[in-house]
């Protein structure tokens, strides 16, 4: 409501078409419709830009709110994960995960976590770096928020010392991460689990080939499958 001023305690927040609003001290969010006027003791800011910052964190410094937040969207989205233990490791220490998140405090807008693990092929260990739990909120998309968590994430591992990349995704992805320097090779098959007894992975899988190494040895990860671990990220 233009010119109204906002109650101690209150803020809210512009996001186009549609608002976020933050009752009191309790950073309870609702989205309401701009059509709304007022309800109850919610009022919004038609003027207030959104400032997001992009920022880079590891899980010694990763603040507890941003760990809840991708936690939680994990946990709807990807279920498996996080039903039983609510405050465990966003992505375990194993992994070396750095986080790339896009905010404006205390809320997260978009997150990518680039990790570290090896994988086999042919008989031969590669350094893997993998990106990992790429999410963004419903609210917030469609705001080039998730292009620059994955550039940011797809940098860093591209100034790692890695042999391959791997992700997985989806078919309806790919032109996304494509731009990104990612690419799906048909021929290309990932295993999970035991190392005696690895299940096939069938999600989308791409990949980059990093170093020269890997590269001169493109054609084994296509025609022999990539063991990737106990589990994949």
């Amino acid at each position: 409501m233009e010119g109204a001023s906002l109650p101690e305690g209150h803020r809210s927040i512009s996001i186009g078409h549609r608002f976020v609003i933050t009752l009191e001290s309790s950073h309870r969010q609702r989205t309401v419709d701009k059509r709304a006027n007022w309800l109850g003791n919610i009022c919004y800011n038609f003027d207030q830009p959104l400032m997001p910052n992009l920022s880079r964190f590891t899980n010694n410094d990763l603040p507890d709110h941003f760990a809840h937040q991708i936690r939680d969207f994990i946990r709807i989205h990807w279920y498996d994960a996080f039903q039983y233990d609510i405050h465990a490791l966003t992505i375990s220490d194993e992994l070396a995960p750095v986080y790339f998140v896009v905010a404006e405090e205390p809320a997260l807008f978009s997150h990518a976590a680039a990790v570290t693990r090896s994988v086999e092929c042919n008989g031969q260990t590669y350094s893997c770096g993998g990106l990992s739990a790429v999410l963004t909120y419903p609210a917030f998309r469609k705001r080039g928020y998730a292009s620059q968590v994955v550039q940011a994430a797809t940098e860093h591992l591209n100034t790692g010392s890695f042999d391959v990349a791997l992700l997985w995704t989806t078919p309806e992805r790919e032109r996304f991460y494509g731009r990104f320097g990612w690419e799906h090779h048909p021929a290309i098959r990932t295993l999970k689990g035991s190392q005696a007894s690895p299940e096939v992975y069938d999600d989308f899988a791409m990949i980059r080939f990093l170093s020269e190494r890997a590269q001169k040895h493109q054609v084994d990860f296509e025609t022999h499958p990539v063991y990737v671990g106990p589990y994949s990220w």
